[in-house]
């Protein structure tokens, strides 16, 4: 993943820390994750000034600090300060306020870690949340990376996406890399995209933050957001059953996400 030019070489060691997180969410693994915590901490903390470049990782930021939290509450004090750091930026800020998944993992955490989240809406209107637009990706000049299509369509076909993570790996990374050009040129393959999107989803909820991300930029591209509203007759039921922060993303009604939200299943407190 690259970094932004004229940034000290500090500054981009000190935030070199995404893939450790992912995968820290990823495998559900917080219990052990007290070192890629505090490397989160002593980032936002001493390297906070660099929070606005790192806007793309808002989601999976809050993912880790949501999980974490929940799991070490013996943390909550440097948990706060984490918040605080990380609420004082708009971007982060309103990753936060505007994700109804986010607010109700909220509510299950220590009281101390609710009141330092509670100050988002001291400056926060999210009376009429919208989704966390990324940023429009910039015209790269580099070729995108995309996934073995064939291995996409055998997984729609088969209905068989648990061996898939792979697969939506690449195609995330390739997105992520993507410019405006390079997706629209892949627009033909997007009804078995949002097919294997869908399906992944279903399988694999402990992606949806990451699938989220991904949806967002697609819907930015014209062909890509024609080719959903076609596909959604067919896949309303299934639209309907994913997880709230997907719903959101993939625009599915709002009420629907509301009440699949307050029906979804969150990690359980260690016992």
């Amino acid at each position: 993943r690259g970094h932004p030019k004229g940034q000290p070489s500090d500054t981009m060691a000190a935030w070199d820390l995404w893939d450790r997180l992912e995968r820290v969410v990823q495998n559900d693994s917080f219990m052990s994750a007290n070192d890629d915590f505090q490397a989160l901490k002593t980032a936002v903390l001493k390297q906070g000034d660099a929070l606005p470049a790192q806007r793309q990782y808002a989601t999976l930021a809050w993912d880790f600090v949501l999980g974490f939290a929940q799991k070490k509450t013996f943390y909550r004090s440097h948990v706060c300060q984490v918040v605080a750091g990380l609420l004082a930026d708009p971007n982060f800020r309103h990753a936060y306020a505007s994700n109804p998944e986010f607010r109700k993992k909220a509510t299950e955490l220590h009281a101390d870690v609710q009141k330092a989240l509670a100050e988002v809406d001291a400056v926060e209107d999210v009376k009429a949340p919208k989704p966390v637009e990324p940023p429009k990706p910039k015209i790269s000049g580099k070729e995108a990376v995309w996934p073995d299509w064939e291995a996409l369509e055998a997984a729609v076909r088969l209905d068989h996406f648990m061996g898939s993570n792979e697969e939506f790996r690449v195609f995330r990374l390739a997105v992520l890399a993507a410019d405006p050009v390079q997706l629209a040129a892949q627009v033909a393959r997007a009804p078995l995209v949002w097919q294997f999107l869908v399906g992944f989803g279903e399988k694999k909820t402990l992606y949806r933050s990451q699938m989220a991300e991904v949806v967002g930029i697609l819907r930015q591209e014209k062909g890509w957001e024609e080719s959903l509203d076609a596909m959604r007759p067919q896949m309303q039921d299934r639209l309907r059953a994913l997880p709230a922060i997907l719903q959101q993303a993939l625009g599915a009604d709002h009420a629907e996400a509301e009440e699949a939200s307050n029906a979804a299943s969150f990690s359980p407190d260690v016992e």
